[in-house]
């Protein structure tokens, strides 16, 4: 812990504290707290080693412990796989591993060994999990199947900080000799990046956005916004002293606002995307360990408890994973119901391009009787009118106005009287014929006619 001597000799050496930050002490026992998370149900989870317990809170605002009886005390390392498992870290017996958000605890074989704490642990995107581990089996381990089991990829080095870059997969890794060392292939192989402004001084890596940040022990942050190829001098946070390589962390909020905890150097706060910095720990007791942010909500721990601030005019970010807008600025959005945030169907089992949530059944057949118009998907329903009729049974040609449409006219004799007549037919032809006794010629009339046919055919032999 700091000497008055010391703080006040840092009171004069460093820019003077903001009257408008004063931390808030939410922990109500004291403590040595270490690294805060999130857990899969939402709760608060803070790692301690005095007490040799994991504090719990719902609200971030009351705090309690729940005794994990590890073998030695909690350690540095203290994080989650992609499954939400959580990792803590002993002093002497290696990491154990809890499936149930802290209830219980099971050593996670690795690191198992007097004075082998682990110091930091990290997971990518792909499942796997990495854990700095000091002591006799110091090293960086990974473990490709989400913490069962290990391996040490570069022994003999104490790391303190790890990084996974999202974008690109690569992972860099700071030790307690100040190097740096990348993996471009998800912590099988490893470089160390010398020849660098850095190289040499580094503290802690961090992934912002597009940039990559590296502090230095002097203070100076160099950033890469090219994936690590080049890397400029960003800013300097002028901590007038020499960071040690453990309790050194930075945390990124909206509208360009920056904190950055250095272990007994302070903890400092930039309103300009890390430009310009001034020193904001009035409040804070004990020594700084690391930082938890959430929106603008802002946790650090110390060697003596846990300290919260509100900022005032930080844009609260969309914290809903299943929104579209998950981790930007504004209030959550989502997308209609079927769709998802790229506008495309959820499911849409005949690609007509409706979602079937939303498909309407029905006739889709414009000139049927019962055609629906709002119908995306048809359901042989559809009814049509008799050919010649439209749907209200009407002919579309009746010229004669008799009722029958005229493709259905039959033709043909239609006096009953006749000889011919044809009860079926609609329009007559004149094509009747009649019986009249002497009408031989059967022209209707009986005249000379009729007998100049008889008289011919008068003494005529019928065959």
């Amino acid at each position: 812990m700091k000497t008055p001597a010391l703080i006040a000799s840092l009171c004069i050496i460093f820019s003077p504290v903001s009257a408008q930050i004063c931390w808030n002490e939410v922990s109500q026992t004291q403590d040595s707290y270490q690294r805060i998370l999130r857990s899969e149900s939402g709760k608060y989870l803070c790692s301690a080693s005095l007490e040799n317990a994991v504090y719990e809170s719902t609200d971030g605002l009351s705090w309690s412990a729940t005794p994990a009886s590890f073998p030695s005390p909690v350690h540095l390392a203290f994080g989650q796989n992609l499954a939400g498992d959580v990792f803590i870290a002993s002093a002497h017996h290696g990491v154990y591993r809890s499936n149930d958000e802290g209830n219980t605890w099971a050593y996670a074989n690795v690191g198992g060994g007097f004075g082998c704490g682990a110091l930091d642990f990290e997971k990518d995107l792909a499942g796997n999990v990495f854990v700095g581990i000091g002591g006799y089996l110091r090293g960086l381990h990974l473990s490709t199947n989400g913490g069962s089991t290990w391996t040490n990829k570069i022994a003999g080095k104490d790391f303190t900080d790890i990084e996974v870059i999202d974008a690109s997969g690569k992972v860099y890794a700071c030790n307690t000799n100040l190097e740096i060392w990348v993996s471009e292939n998800g912590g099988q192989g490893w470089n160390i990046i010398a020849n660098e402004p850095f190289s040499g001084s580094t503290a802690m890596i961090k992934d912002h956005d597009d940039a990559i940040l590296i502090f230095t022990t002097n203070g100076s942050i160099y950033q890469s916004t090219d994936n690590g190829s080049s890397w400029q001098l960003y800013s300097t946070i002028p901590i007038g002293g020499v960071a040690t390589p453990y309790y050194n962390d930075a945390i990124f909020l909206n509208g360009g606002v920056w904190w950055a905890g250095i272990y007994q150097n302070g903890l400092w706060r930039s309103s300009d995307e890390g430009l310009s910095w001034e020193r904001s720990d009035d409040c804070l007791i004990g020594d700084f360990h690391y930082l938890f942010s959430e929106n603008a909500t802002v946790f650090a721990t110390t060697s003596q408890g846990i300290f919260r601030y509100e900022e005032v005019d930080v844009p609260e970010l969309c914290s809903d994973t299943e929104a579209c807008n998950y981790s930007e600025v504004g209030p959550c959005t989502y997308p209609p119901s079927g769709y998802n945030c790229l506008g495309y169907c959820n499911h849409d089992y005949n690609n007509n391009g409706v979602c079937d949530e939303h498909e309407i059944t029905g006739c889709t057949y414009s000139d049927a009787c019962n055609y629906n118009a709002l119908a995306s998907q048809d359901d042989g329903s559809c009814t049509f009118p008799e050919i010649g009729y439209n749907c209200e049974g009407i002919c579309f040609l009746d010229i004669n106005n008799n009722g029958v449409c005229d493709y259905d006219e039959i033709y043909g004799c239609t006096y009953p009287e006749a000889l011919n007549f044809n009860p079926i037919a609609s329009i007559d032809d004149n094509s009747c014929i009649y019986s009249c006794m002497g009408d031989f010629n059967q022209d209707g009339t009986i005249d000379t006619g009729d007998l100049i046919v008889f008289l011919t055919l008068f003494a005529s032999q019928c065959y």
